[in-house]
């Protein structure tokens, strides 16, 4: 680190004056980082910024001479009103604002003075809801909770968060609503790099910006004074205790006495905590220097807090020293009763008109002396208070401190080697009086811890039987809840079963859709043929009615078949009663013939057509067809049957198995031979009361030829053409 760290020479090197910085000490140096500055531009973010970010200034406290140390890695924005805290050789800035705007931050930065490097260690944002909100003029403080490092942010102005801690209060800004003060906690776990939100109990400062919270402690530490909204400054002190999840605020009480000293209401002061002053004793203390008042003046003050009686002391010191805010102040212990406080830039005075980076800041670096002896009253002196000392100067400066580091070492060395016995008695005495006073006010203490054990553990009780109960209840809402869970998984069911079957009928509707299209379609084509075949048939039937007109007109002129009346006579003898008609018994010329009488003649055309196709039909298995009369109730006239009608012979005697299959067979055959016949005559039903039969005993051979013969005169008809 030391090739890295430039001094100027000749011409001794002074950082920029600034406001809203912070310093802190590792070591014999002093780290100085960030605030506003005439060299830094009013953006969110550029390249000529993070350079201006990239460099920290150190001061040594051996010379007494500044230097600057350039830095890898990016360096926060948040570079103004941050909160500033070192672990070991480890610096941690969170928070602050960058200078454009009203943007504030709320990521954690840590900067390694071994490496110089910067690493952004903010927790990732899936962990923002239990992060601070962004903002600045917070405080920050580091602890210890069994041995694991943690660090504390409290209050500030910034950015209100949406989601708000339900233990902290937040105050909007007047005319700017998303914008306020809080006293929220967070506690910041290093190791694993995670945001806690505490449990906060006891009295907590209100929201408020703008003042001091120094460590006292490995868990403990103090806030003092403040800005709270509007224009109120605080003089109020609180301590807080701090554990893993646990935050316990307690409002330090003021003496009764009205002319207890105490300092003003303040804020934009410094405070630093001193724990190796001694006496006959430690003398932990608090120093607060500088702040504005009520009514907005700058103070002139130095206050000393001794921890131990809880009493303040007002140190003069030169108005060029003191009278300042928007300034640090580091602390070196040089000697059991000498300490070295460094102060740096701030304002001294404010013009309202103006922005931060046109005030007149400061830019020379003070060094105040401040010694403690006993029970001696506190001694300052200004070591230096120059920007730019002279030769003489630092050379002073180096003798005084060689001085004070020598004689601090004698100091130690004379503490360290006093021993109790050796000690007058009336100190031992003091001691012992002191030590039995600390045990009572312990006995007291157990005592009263014992009351509060005692009822927290009724409180315990009474939260169990709660939690027994709410169990219960969350049991039967568990079911309930199950319940319904079921039913609306259920009902998700039913609802997707419902869409694939919607979607289904869908696709069913479409494809018959497409189907009536195709049949619509081909039944258009149906229609288009049927209309040409019935125009084919329309013609063809108009020529065959002209034909058949012709030729009947040929067959009333000359028909053979025709009878005369005077050959014909009839008997009333009925021979056989069917549905199409009566056969009577008659003579023709002096022959017995068959006169039928049909019961339903359509038309005498019809009729004649009918007897033209009768009378070519010749064959030995069917009657004779001898002619007929046409008048207005025609006859037929054929010869008489020689047999009777099946049904009466099988009213007789039955017929076997055998003998029907055959007779069947053969009547079928009939039948197909009249079908074949083109053009078909008509055929009277195939009825046991139209086929006829020999009027002769019959046996199964016999029957079986009458059957043969039937067939045989069928399939005549069925070739004659015409039929």
């Amino acid at each position: 680190m030391l090739n890295k760290l430039k001094f100027h020479h000749g011409k001794r090197y002074q950082p920029h004056p600034r406001v809203g910085h912070t310093t802190v000490v590792i070591g014999d140096r002093m780290y100085l980082w960030g605030g506003w500055h005439k060299h830094i531009p009013k953006l969110h973010s550029n390249a000529e910024k993070i350079k201006a970010l990239s460099v920290i200034d150190v001061y040594n406290l051996r010379t007494g001479d500044w230097g600057e140390i350039p830095t890898s890695g990016l360096p926060p924005l948040g570079m103004a009103y941050h909160a500033c805290v070192n672990l070991g050789e480890d610096l941690y800035y969170f928070g602050g604002r960058c200078g454009h705007g009203g943007c504030h931050h709320n990521t954690m930065h840590r900067l390694s003075t071994v490496t110089m490097k910067w690493k952004d260690v903010t927790p990732p944002f899936d962990q923002a809801d239990e992060g601070p909100m962004k903002k600045a003029q917070c405080g920050m403080i580091a602890f210890k909770w069994r041995n694991e490092e943690m660090l504390f942010i409290a209050g500030g102005y910034g950015l209100l968060p949406v989601r708000q801690q339900s233990e902290a209060k937040y105050v909007p800004k007047r005319g700017k609503p998303e914008y306020g003060w809080t006293n929220e906690g967070n506690i910041f776990a290093v190791k694993s790099g995670s945001w806690l939100i505490p449990h906060v109990t006891g009295e907590a400062p209100p929201p408020c910006s703008n003042f001091s919270l120094t460590s006292i402690s490995d868990s403990r530490g103090i806030l003092f004074g403040g800005y709270q909204p509007e224009t109120n400054r605080l003089s109020d002190m609180f301590v807080v205790e701090l554990g893993k999840e646990t935050v316990f605020w307690s409002k330090l009480a003021r003496p009764s006495d009205i002319n207890g000293l105490w300092p003003k209401s303040t804020c934009d002061h410094t405070m630093i905590y001193v724990a190796s002053l001694h006496s006959d004793r430690p003398h932990p203390c608090l120093i607060v220097i500088g702040g504005e008042d009520d009514d907005g003046k700058i103070l002139n003050d130095c206050w000393i807090l001794e921890l131990q009686t809880v009493t303040w002391k007002h140190i003069l010191l030169p108005v060029s020293v003191a009278s300042r805010l928007y300034h640090s102040v580091s602390a070196f212990t040089l000697g059991p009763h000498c300490i070295w406080l460094v102060l740096f830039g701030g304002v001294s005075d404010i013009v309202d008109d103006k922005d931060w980076q046109e005030q007149s800041m400061l830019s020379n670096t003070a060094v105040i002396e401040l010694v403690k002896r006993g029970e001696q009253d506190w001694v300052s002196a200004v070591i230096t208070n120059s920007s730019n000392p002279l030769p003489n100067a630092v050379e002073d400066y180096v003798r005084k401190l060689n001085d004070r580091v020598f004689q601090g070492r004698k100091d130690w060395v004379s503490i360290t080697t006093k021993l109790p016995s050796f000690l007058p008695v009336d100190e031992e005495k003091s001691r012992a009086e002191r030590a039995e006073h600390r045990a009572d006010v312990a006995e007291q203490q157990v005592s009263e811890f014992r009351k509060l054990v005692e009822e927290s553990q009724l409180v315990v009780t009474q939260v169990k039987n709660d939690a027994v109960k709410e169990r219960k209840n969350s049991s039967s809402l568990y079911g309930d809840l199950s319940d319904a869970r079921k039913r609306a998984l259920k009902a998700e069911t039913d609802y997707r079963k419902a869409n694939e079957e919607a979607f289904k009928a869908k696709n069913e509707a479409k494809r018959l859709e497409g189907e009536l299209a195709e049949a619509e379609r081909k039944l258009e084509e149906l229609q288009d043929e049927m209309r040409e075949e019935m125009m084919k048939i329309r013609s063809e039937l108009h020529s065959l009615q002209s034909t058949s007109t012709s030729s009947t007109a040929l067959s009333l002129e000359s028909p053979e078949w025709v009878l005369k009346n005077e050959d014909l006579q009839i008997c009333d003898k009925v021979l056989i009663r069917s549905r199409s008609g009566e056969i009577h018994l008659g003579t023709f010329r002096g022959a017995k013939v068959a006169v039928k009488y049909p019961h339903k003649v359509t038309s005498l055309e019809e009729f004649t057509k009918a007897m033209n196709i009768i009378s070519n039909l010749h064959h030995p298995n069917l009657l004779l067809f001898i002619g007929a009369l046409l008048s207005e109730s025609p006859v037929i006239v054929t010869e008489v049957p020689p047999s009777k009608p099946l049904n009466i012979l099988l009213e007789d005697s039955p017929l076997s198995r055998g003998s029907i299959l055959s007779i069947s067979r053969d009547i079928a055959c009939a039948l197909n031979h009249l079908h074949l016949h083109n053009p078909h005559p008509e055929v009277p039903p195939s009825k046991p009361l139209n086929i006829l039969l020999e009027d002769s005993p019959l046996s199964r051979g016999s029957i079986l030829s009458i059957s043969r013969d039937i067939a045989c005169a069928l399939n005549h008809l069925h070739l004659h053409n015409p039929h």
